[in-house]
């Protein structure tokens, strides 16, 4: 990709957006997230241009085999 884009002299840029309440922490509204990420994902998809793309990821809880968990995001 990279030599492709200074071969044609293009830009690529990379944009990540994360939904938060109104005093920028994660929300935890399951219902309101839901909702948020949906009219996100059609503002974006509404948006693109031919050769653009876009891609969703979310939090994720990985337990191990003690019972212990951590959170992440992929």
């Amino acid at each position: 990709m990279r030599r492709l884009i200074e071969r044609n002299g293009q830009s690529a840029f990379l944009m990540v957006c994360s939904l938060t309440d109104g005093n920028g922490h994660p929300m935890e509204n399951r219902e309101k997230l839901d909702v948020m990420s949906m009219e996100l994902h059609r503002a974006v998809k509404g948006s693109l241009r031919r050769g653009d793309s876009f891609s969703k990821y979310s939090p994720v809880t990985v337990s191990d085999s003690s019972g212990g968990s951590q959170s992440g995001k992929l």
